[in-house]
């Protein structure tokens, strides 16, 4: 592990403050360093006098991706991370953080890297399609959730939903969350599903507001494969969206289908801390710790 991509969300680490601590501990400790954004942005590339590249061009040439950022930065960067096997070192300069694994007063654990004391934790990610008429339109990976909903339009959305290729329920209200273990946490939490260990592979099947079904979750095995189908008779009958990112229009027939990705994100740790330690200390007892 020589060399490191370091990843600042530019309205996170907006003066680049715990980038260039980092990147002069990475120096002294003799890593090569490149720069690079998770999204597109204007944000300067050039003055901390090392390499930038576009991301998808830095996950492929760095052993390790360091991102500055909150879980939203994770999200955005794990599908790019996961093809090309690409470990994540996440620094929290965001609001909650749970995915990371430092806090900002942290940053000097990056040293430790030098000395491998570090371990690789691998997070189980969804294979996201859409097919229309039979062909796919869109795929994309998913780390934390895939969400099929209405909208901002106030109505309720009708959905089929398959299991193995085998029409298990109809649902009528406001949609359905297919999470991952590490998606838990997120979204299908607050709509009444399950917390479960990362460890766990599986789908969890979260209903939204079901106006049909009493309030609950399905856990599905890895294997399974879950298919989304939108009943509505309106042209444009939905949306898609996975891991928060830009949703994505649904048209009368379109099919949703999700299974067990075989690409993985890596996230690298420093510390020794437990799942359910962080859960605790971030999420506490009495519900989400708020920003100080």
């Amino acid at each position: 592990m020589r060399t490191v991509a370091l990843c600042p969300n530019p309205k996170r680490d907006s003066e680049l403050k715990y980038t260039k601590e980092a990147l002069d501990i990475l120096r002294e400790k003799g890593f090569t360093c490149i720069l690079t954004y998770p999204f597109e942005t204007d944000a300067p590339t050039d003055g901390l006098g090392i390499p930038f590249l576009p991301l998808v061009d830095a996950v492929e040439q760095a052993d390790l991706l360091i991102t500055l950022g909150g879980d939203g930065t994770i999200l955005r960067v794990a599908p790019h991370a996961a093809r090309h096997q690409c470990p994540i070192l996440a620094v929290n300069v965001g609001h909650l953080g749970f995915i990371c694994d430092l806090e900002m007063d942290e940053v000097p654990l990056i040293e430790k890297l030098s000395d491998e004391a570090w371990k690789i934790e691998r997070r189980m990610m969804l294979d996201v399609s859409v097919r229309r008429e039979g062909r796919v339109i869109y795929n994309t990976l998913a780390l934390n959730e895939a969400v099929v909903n209405k909208g901002a339009v106030s109505r309720v959305v009708n959905l089929g939903v398959d299991i193995n290729g085998q029409r298990m329920l109809y649902l009528r209200g406001d949609g359905l969350i297919a999470a991952t273990a590490t998606g838990s946490t997120g979204y299908s939490r607050s709509a009444g599903g399950p917390v479960m260990s990362p460890k766990i592979r599986g789908i969890i099947m979260t209903p939204v507001c079901p106006m049909n079904l009493p309030i609950g979750s399905w856990v599905l095995e890895a294997e399974d494969v879950l298919t989304i189908e939108s009943l509505e008779k309106n042209y444009i009958s939905g949306f898609l969206s996975v891991d928060g990112g830009r949703a994505f229009s649904l048209h009368r027939g379109d099919t949703v289908e999700l299974r067990c990705s075989k690409f993985e994100t890596q996230l690298l740790r420093l510390k020794g801390r437990g799942f359910f330690d962080e859960y605790e200390r971030k999420m506490g007892t009495g519900g989400v710790q708020h920003e100080k």
